[in-house]
């Protein structure tokens, strides 16, 4: 009787303690987010599509679908769009392609984690006027800056 006793208050005194502990441990702090800043001034995580252009929103990928993204880096794909402006920008017509979006150069600002980079690159071969590939960085301040190639025959 005094061995169960004694085994049942061990148990006893190692769940309360168990208890205690599990209760003033801190949380597991959770992963970083990194964010995205877009044209319109408003940080995003995994957002469903991207202006390229700030100016006049001709320019971006859409439907996108995330693959990947965590506080360094960040893959996708979706699909480009560009208007061909001609013969004016209110009168052209847009071009699509499959592209892979990818999102890196982290930096901490302002309390928080941001992509710096960006670069996107066509899947296959794309249309007239459709994206190669583009590159660039992206401003907290200003949304994204990018350096785009197309195909021009």
């Amino acid at each position: 009787m005094k061995v169960k006793q004694m085994v049942l208050a061990a148990l006893l005194s190692a769940a309360a303690l168990a208890s205690v502990v599990t209760a003033a441990a801190p949380a597991s702090a959770a992963a970083p987010r990194t964010w995205l800043r877009t044209c319109e001034q408003t940080n995003v995580i995994e957002p469903s599509s991207v202006i390229l252009s700030c100016g006049d929103g001709g320019i971006g990928v859409k439907s996108i679908t995330w693959n990947y993204w965590n506080s360094t880096h960040a893959w996708g794909t979706g699909t480009f769009y560009t208007n061909t402006c001609k013969p004016t920008c209110s009168a052209g017509h847009y071009v699509y392609n499959k592209v892979n979006f990818y999102l890196a150069g982290v930096k901490f600002e302002v309390n928080a984690l941001f992509y710096t980079t960006l670069s996107v690159k066509a899947v296959g071969t794309p249309p007239v006027g459709g994206l190669r590939s583009a590159y660039g960085s992206i401003s907290r301040t200003g949304g994204p800056w990018v350096y785009a190639e197309s195909v021009q025959h």
